[in-house]
């Protein structure tokens, strides 16, 4: 058997970071998904598999666009970060913390910061005035140092 994803003419090929084709056994027969993780996700995700290799390498070619990305900034043109869910850092309230770059002025020398801002699913903040974002990244895994 084949599981071939919902037919849809008018989507546009997934951009992702990586992807790979990896194979499980099902009895005896072996089974093949493709792994990727979109432009920005920290999870990856498994999908768009078959009983035949050369099916999900096909579903590679039609529904995936391999992008190569410079950082790991995405512009706010590309995606906005998806909506925040309570957060018991914040009293409850529905927050996240990105790192964000922001325009800062109004003439044609702006200035472009980076730093730490408060997401709340319509605008990004910090906490006092909303802020023009052009891109942002989520927040790196904290330094934790090497016990030995």
């Amino acid at each position: 058997n084949t599981y071939a994803p919902t037919e849809n003419k008018e989507q546009e090929k997934i951009k992702v970071e990586s992807i790979d084709t990896i194979v499980t056994m099902h009895g005896d027969k072996p089974y093949y998904e493709n792994k990727y993780r979109e432009v920005g996700d920290k999870c990856y995700h498994i999908g768009y598999s078959s009983y035949y290799l050369d099916v999900a390498l096909e579903y590679r070619k039609k529904y995936f666009e391999v992008v190569e990305r410079e950082s790991d900034w995405i512009p706010c043109s590309e995606r906005i970060p998806e909506e925040p869910k309570e957060n018991p850092v914040f009293d409850g309230k529905c927050l996240e913390v990105y790192l964000v770059t922001t325009k800062y002025g109004s003439s044609d020398q702006d200035k472009v910061y980076p730093f730490r801002a408060f997401w709340n699913g319509i605008n990004f903040t910090d906490g006092c005035r909303i802020l023009d974002v052009i891109a942002w990244m989520p927040l790196p895994e904290p330094y934790k140092e090497k016990t030995e």
